[in-house]
């Protein structure tokens, strides 16, 4: 990890109606690093993974990529300049094999030529073998586990060759066994020099996985920094866990 910024928001802000689902929020993600973005339900999280992507680009505020403004770029020119995401509810093309889905990552999500096909094929057959999926790759997608639907995921975004990639709570629905092989496949990613930002709302993940940790709260941010400082932090334990934690937390210092 470096001290380069690789993204970076000002005074993002986005409104949905009479709500504020994101309210000047300043962020950044260093180059390399993985940053975990935890905070309650209807905090913004989701909500900023889509102005930073352009699907639902923001009232107010910039986005900056590689110290380009990014915020008024629609989602396929975002994704080919390098930022690539997961959804919370995967959704891949279920009446395509896994190895097309990814190949389907491969043409639409990078920069490639759409017409090479050959090699979108070569780097879905790498992409599978990297998150274990070699030997499922002629299977519908629809006929796959839901851990394994999850890991044709990453490896349609990583298809795409990003720079950056946004998780959003990708160990949603899996047991113990499958976190941890998730937990691996995310710190594999990093190693291949792919930035990353991830949603989670398992705490123990987060303390484990990221270099540093952002918070929100109500759209807000409330606290930034190491994970074990932010799992410290009294306003962290009260938008999580509730006053009546907070007041047992100060009987026990």
């Amino acid at each position: 990890m470096n001290n380069k910024l690789l993204l970076e928001g000002k005074g993002v802000t986005k409104r949905f109606g009479g709500l504020t689902a994101v309210s000047g929020l300043d962020f950044f993600v260093r180059q390399g690093e993985i940053l975990g973005l935890i905070g309650p339900n209807g905090a913004g999280k989701t909500t900023l993974i889509n102005c930073i992507t352009g699907m639902n680009p923001p009232e107010a505020g910039t986005v900056f990529f590689e110290g380009r403004p990014i915020e008024k770029l629609k989602p396929h020119v975002i994704a080919r300049l390098g930022v690539a995401r997961t959804f919370q509810i995967v959704q891949p093309f279920p009446s395509l094999t896994a190895r097309d889905n990814v190949v389907m990552g491969a043409l639409f999500g990078s920069g490639m030529p759409q017409k090479n096909i050959g090699r979108a094929r070569g780097i879905a057959d790498e992409k599978l073998e990297f998150v274990g999926l070699s030997a499922q790759a002629g299977r519908l997608a629809s006929q796959l586990t839901l851990a394994e639907r999850k890991r044709l995921e990453f490896a349609k975004s990583l298809a795409a060759e990003p720079k950056i990639l946004l998780l959003d709570e990708v160990n949603a629905g899996l047991n113990s066994a499958e976190i941890k092989m998730a937990i691996d496949l995310i710190r594999k990613v990093r190693e291949q020099g792919v930035t990353i930002l991830v949603i989670e709302h398992l705490m123990k993940v987060i303390m484990d996985l990221s270099d540093r940790v952002l918070v929100l709260h109500h759209g807000e941010k409330i606290a930034e920094g190491a994970p074990r400082t932010i799992a410290a932090d009294e306003q962290v334990i009260k938008a999580y866990l509730g006053e009546k934690y907070a007041a047992l937390a100060e009987n026990l210092k």
